[in-house]
């Protein structure tokens, strides 16, 4: 099998391998290589693809061929994770083609790590007064890592906390015992 580095310069949170690990199952996300480029594939709601990863050409190319499968299977065509730099590249390969829609309740929030570590600035004082209203409210908290040794803790708080904020929705819950539990590489060490 042939192995290949796609570059992509997005810093859209649908780039990013933890998101994409994270919600995979979730959003029944499939993903493949296709003519140079990296596609990514929503099956959960009918979204559609992520803006394909890849050298322009290819990636034009690659929105050509989505438009004609999802035409020929009678569905429409929908791109989600396209940014701004993305709007415009459709604008100019396909002008006046696309209604492009934002969604804000969708948009991704990036923070420099210096300002999110300390909150400073005026951006950032509403999740400030939040952490010192929780701090106040819970002085006795404590951080620590996730380990094999407090696993079974963490998953109880969890199952206890959507039972009393969401109807104990245990469907949430397997979910997070699939993403916890260790892979069978690391129950056979």
């Amino acid at each position: 099998q042939r192995q290949m580095c796609i570059r992509d310069r997005s810093r859209s949170c649908d780039r990013t391998f933890a998101n994409v690990y994270l919600w995979a199952r979730f959003y029944e996300v499939e993903f493949a290589q296709y003519n140079n480029v990296l596609l990514f594939r929503d099956n959960s709601a009918g979204y559609g693809y992520a803006f394909p990863a890849g050298e322009d050409e290819d990636v034009k190319a690659a929105i050509e061929d989505i438009m004609k499968w999802e035409k020929e299977k009678g569905v429409p065509f929908c791109l989600y994770g396209v940014t701004k730099e993305n709007f415009a590249k459709l604008e100019t390969w396909f002008p006046g083609k696309f209604d492009i829609t934002y969604h804000r309740d969708e948009a991704d929030y990036v923070y420099e790590s210096e300002k999110l570590a300390t909150l400073s600035g005026k951006k950032l004082h509403g999740k400030r007064n939040f952490c010192n209203r929780f701090e106040a409210a819970h002085p006795d908290w404590k951080f620590e890592p996730i380990t094999a040794e407090n696993m079974e803790a963490v998953l109880e708080f969890h199952r206890r906390w959507q039972v009393e904020n969401e109807g104990g929705d245990e469907g949430l819950h397997k979910d997070c015992l699939l993403y916890t539990s260790p892979s069978p590489r690391d129950r056979t060490r």
